[in-house]
């Protein structure tokens, strides 16, 4: 939709869609979308199976235009429950183009559809090994607010190989020192799985600190809400297929806030949730986490979950700790025992702690908290169930 084109950045990269194009078909449009694409589906739905990806620029050759479900809500623009379908037979939402329907009505001069396709069937429950198989340690990462998930190639565009295994550079390094610690002598089995969420880019060098404009948090709890779902879809997955396998979930920045919340889920009911998870959903590692709370500390430094220089006062909270929905991370002092959990700040980061330099919250790296953080988990892991 226009309203939508003006929240998004001009052009990725132009192509038309590979198909013969028939004579009723309208020309002249195409996709306005984030750089991560839209996925184009098999019907008029996001419950239908993905069968492509469009990305921002990409000309588009539309049949007709149906009904189906409502796309864009706590978006910037209007949504709509208009949908394309393309003449290679694909479905795009029309909220994700140029064309000039509003308020979900079609556009004047596109044919409509003849009978929409059946409704997909329903999801079969799952009952067998999860695709990507079951390991001994699997690390789920959530990478931060506008960290890559795909290469690019040297005309900016986006590839099919990911980048830094779709972790972000922190969890990746965090992944690495772990990985490399458990392989050295006992051979552990350690896997990573990325979750790939629209980790929403900050725009205009940090304004976020201003608070809410031009749409960017909506965009940002859109997004979280998304990586929430594919997350809790996935450690689910795994609890119930992969029975020996030991899970810790990591993310940071935009990703620590989505890994939060689906611990919180996950082990809810405080210490109850947390025995109820011993031995399968074994750690949560936060770094920078948006909603981080500068007191869930513990007299023994070892099982305190905050960990780094961040201050402890009334106004270094995360940015976004205050937000209905999700309170600090369900953690124990006692179940340090059972459970690795962790959550790092440094002082004066604009994200976790409440400070002013961008520097400090995008050098975790560098300052080896994140390798500092995989050794320490490996020496828990060991010490519990590889020794």
């Amino acid at each position: 939709m226009t309203a939508w084109a003006a929240c998004v950045a001009a052009v990725a990269f132009v192509g038309a869609v590979v198909s013969a194009v028939p004579a009723q078909a309208v020309t002249g449009y195409h996709v306005v979308v984030g750089s991560l694409g839209v996925n184009a589906r098999s019907g008029p739905g996001t419950g239908y199976s993905i069968v492509g990806k469009l990305y921002n620029g990409q000309a588009i050759d539309i049949a007709c235009q149906t009904k189906g479900s409502l796309v864009g809500v706590g978006l910037p623009g209007t949504p709509t429950d208009v949908w394309d379908q393309l003449t290679n037979g694909w479905f795009i939402a029309d909220y994700y183009t140029s064309t000039t329907g509003l308020n979900g009505s079609y556009t004047p001069g596109i044919p409509q559809c003849g009978a929409a396709p059946p409704p997909p069937p329903p999801t079969p429950p799952v009952s067998h090994q999860p695709l990507d198989g079951c390991a001994q340690v699997r690390v789920v990462g959530v990478r931060g607010s506008g960290e890559a998930l795909f290469q690019t190639d040297a005309y900016g565009r986006p590839t099919n190989v990911l980048a830094n295994k779709g972790l972000g550079p922190g969890v990746e390094n965090f992944y690495d020192n772990l990985n490399g610690d458990l392989h050295s002598g006992i051979a552990v089995d350690v896997r990573s799985h990325e979750i790939q969420y629209d980790a929403i880019p900050v725009p205009m060098g940090w304004g976020i600190l201003a608070g809410v404009w031009n749409g960017y948090y909506a965009s940002y709890l859109s997004g979280v809400q998304y990586g929430v779902n594919l997350l809790s879809a996935y450690v689910q997955d795994h609890l119930d297929n992969c029975k020996s396998e030991h899970l810790i979930l990591a993310g940071y920045s935009q990703g620590a806030d989505v890994v939060h919340q689906v611990w919180n889920t996950f082990t809810a009911t405080g210490n109850a949730g947390l025995d109820r998870t011993r031995g399968r959903l074994d750690g949560v590692v936060l770094f920078a986490d948006p909603r981080f709370n500068p007191y869930q500390k513990n007299a023994i430094p070892a099982l305190s979950l905050d960990e780094g220089s961040f201050a402890s006062n009334i106004s270094s909270y995360g940015i976004y700790a205050g937000v209905p929905g999700t309170g600090p991370v369900n953690w124990f002092a006692g179940q340090e025992v059972y459970h690795f959990m962790k959550s790092y700040c440094d002082f004066n980061d604009p994200v976790c702690n409440g400070g002013f330099s961008v520097d400090v919250h995008t050098n975790y790296v560098g300052r080896r908290v994140t390798a500092d953080a995989g050794h320490s988990l490996s020496r828990w892991l060991v010490g519990h169930y590889f020794h």
